[in-house]
C-alpha cells in the first residue's frame, strides 16, 4: 500500500458540504497509510488539509456559467491524467474519466426524470434544450460506461438499481455502501441534548409548550416540504414543524395557509450542523422526491429520532418501519399522506424504541467503519 498513487476529484471546497467532509476524512485515512494523492479541485478551494503525500492539482475555473465550469474543469481533469499515471483515479465529481466513482448524487439523469414528473410543460422543455443538462448526462453516460471504470460505490441500494436500469453497468462493478456520519461528533451532542434543546428554544424564541417535527435540508421542493406541510394538517395542533435550511419561502408559507396551518410552520433558514435541533424535536422529516441517500436522515437518527422519509430516499433501506420510522411511499396522494403522518404521529406520541435504541440501530454508519470499507472494498487497498 506503500506504493500507491492516487488521483481524487472533487471540484469545490465547502466546509458545510457532507460530500467534502467525507472527502477529507478518506484522505486523511489514506495519508496515514502513506498513499500519496493528487487532489484535482478548483483554483482557491481552501482544503483544510496538509501532508508531505497530498499534492493539490488547481485546476479548472470557478467562474462563468455552470455549463462553462462543468465543461473546463472536465476537460482540465482529461488532460491533467492523460499526462499522469496513477495506480486509482476517484472520482466525486461528473467526469467522464476514472476509475472509480463515487455515485452520491445518484443518476442525474433519473433525477431529471424524476424533477420533470412534476414541472409544467416549459420547464421540461427548458431542460430538455439546456445544454448544461445536455454535458452532464453525457459525462454520466460516459463515467458509467468507460471501459476503465473498475468500481461504482452506491449510496444505496436505489442508486445502484438506477444506474444498472439505465446504463446496464455489470453487478460486479458496483458496491453499496451507505454514506457515513460524524458517529462521535454526534454522540457528544446527543449526551447533552437537554442542554441543547434549552439553548435552541431560548436563541428562536419557540414556544417551550410545542411539540417539534423537524424538516432539514436545501432544495425544499425536492425534498418534498411541501408534503410535509400537507401531511401537518392531519396531525395534532401541538405539533409544529420546524424548517431548517435555504430555499424560496414564498410558495410554501402559501401552502401552509392553503392548508391552514400557516401558525404551525417555522423557517429558520440555514443553520450550522443543523441536526443539532434535533435535540429539541420529537420526529423528522424527509419525503423527497429523489434523494439518493439523506445525510440528514441519518444524523438525525444518531440524535434518537424517529424519521418520515419517501421510498425515492436512499435512507429507507435503513428504516424499521413502526420502529425507527416511516416510509412515504410515491404517487404522493393526500391517502397516502394522510395514512403516513398519522402513523408518523403515533410513533412520535407512543414510541416503541428509546432515543438511544434508535441511535444504536445506525452505528453501522459511523464515519470510521465506512471508510475502512471504502478502502478495503471499494479501492481494493
Amino acid at each position: 500500500m506503500v506504493e500507491k498513487k492516487i488521483a481524487l476529484i472533487r471540484s469545490g471546497y465547502s466546509p458545510f458540504g457532507g460530500i467534502e467532509m467525507h472527502a477529507l476524512s478518506l484522505m486523511k485515512h489514506l495519508l496515514a497509510h502513506k498513499v500519496h494523492i493528487h487532489l484535482l479541485t478548483w483554483p482557491d478551494q481552501d482544503w483544510p488539509l496538509e501532508h508531505p503525500n497530498l499534492t493539490i492539482v488547481p485546476i479548472g475555473h470557478h467562474w462563468g456559467s455552470r455549463l462553462y465550469q462543468s465543461w473546463h474543469f472536465n476537460r482540465s481533469v482529461r488532460r491533467y491524467l492523460k499526462n499522469h499515471s496513477f495506480d486509482c483515479v476517484f472520482s466525486m465529481d461528473q467526469v467522464e474519466t476514472c476509475t472509480h466513482i463515487h455515485a452520491g448524487g445518484g443518476s442525474h439523469r433519473v433525477f431529471l426524470q424524476i424533477k420533470n414528473q412534476h414541472s409544467p410543460a416549459i420547464s421540461r422543455l427548458f431542460r430538455r434544450l439546456s445544454l448544461f443538462h445536455k454535458l452532464i448526462l453525457s459525462l454520466e453516460r460516459k463515467a458509467f460506461t468507460n471501459s476503465s471504470l473498475k468500481k461504482i460505490r452506491c449510496c444505496s441500494a436505489m442508486v445502484q438499481s438506477d444506474i444498472s436500469a439505465h446504463y446496464n453497468v455489470p453487478e460486479e462493478k458496483m458496491i453499496v455502501i451507505h454514506n457515513g456520519i460524524d458517529w462521535s461528533g454526534i454522540g457528544k451532542i446527543f449526551e447533552k441534548r437537554q442542554v441543547i434543546q434549552s439553548e435552541l428554544l431560548d436563541k428562536h424564541k419557540l414556544n417551550k409548550e410545542w411539540q417539534f417535527i423537524l424538516f432539514l435540508g436545501s432544495g425544499f421542493e425536492r425534498k418534498g416540504l411541501d408534503i410535509a406541510i400537507k401531511g401537518l394538517k392531519y396531525i395534532d395542533n401541538n405539533f409544529n414543524l420546524l424548517v431548517i435550511g435555504k430555499g424560496s419561502e414564498k410558495p410554501f408559507n402559501q401552502l401552509a395557509r392553503a392548508n391552514g396551518v400557516n401558525d404551525r410552520v417555522h423557517f429558520l433558514g440555514p443553520q450550522p450542523n443543523g441536526w443539532q435541533f434535533a435535540a429539541m424535536c420529537k420526529g423528522f422529516v424527509l419525503p423527497s422526491r429523489y434523494e439518493p441517500f439523506g445525510r440528514a436522515a441519518a444524523e438525525v437518527q444518531a440524535m434518537g429520532l424517529p424519521a418520515l422519509v419517501s421510498n425515492r430516499t436512499g435512507y429507507a433501506e435503513l428504516i424499521q418501519e413502526e420502529e425507527t420510522g416511516i416510509i412515504l411511499r410515491f404517487p404522493d396522494t393526500d391517502s397516502e399522506i394522510q395514512q403516513s403522518f398519522e402513523r408518523f404521529a403515533a410513533i412520535m406520541k407512543t414510541p416503541k424504541l428509546s432515543a438511544t435504541q434508535i441511535r444504536n440501530r445506525i452505528e453501522i454508519l459511523d464515519d470510521q467503519h465506512v471508510i475502512q470499507l471504502l478502502i478495503n472494498e471499494f479501492l481494493g487497498l
